[in-house]
């Protein structure tokens, strides 16, 4: 009831969805690119792809192909596009989604 998001949701499932997503999860934790870079690195796999794209440039259309190997950017072009996306309405940070193969 003290919540006024709640409120507005107004199909049963999508309610106890966001319910137990906003108060009942785990646990929740931000990390930049460059923390996953180190991870995939760690487990020896192999970037792909990023959203948003680790080089800045234009967002995603619908004809990209997601699992075709990009450039990774570099640590001065990644934190540039993480800042950019918060812009765009993501105000959280934290928010990617990274693509990743076995080597």
């Amino acid at each position: 009831m003290l919540d006024p998001h709640f409120g507005r949701v107004s199909a049963a499932g999508k309610r106890e969805a966001w319910f137990q997503d906003q108060y009942c999860h785990p646990h929740e934790s931000c990390h930049t690119l460059d923390e996953v870079f180190d991870w995939l690195e760690e487990n020896q796999l192999e970037f792909v792809n990023a959203i948003p794209k680790p080089t800045g440039g234009p967002e995603l259309t619908p004809d990209e192909r997601m699992f075709e190997p990009k450039n990774c950017g570099t640590a001065a072009s990644r934190m540039w596009s993480q800042l950019c996306s918060l812009s765009s309405g993501y105000r959280e940070g934290g928010f990617f989604i990274v693509i990743a193969r076995r080597r």
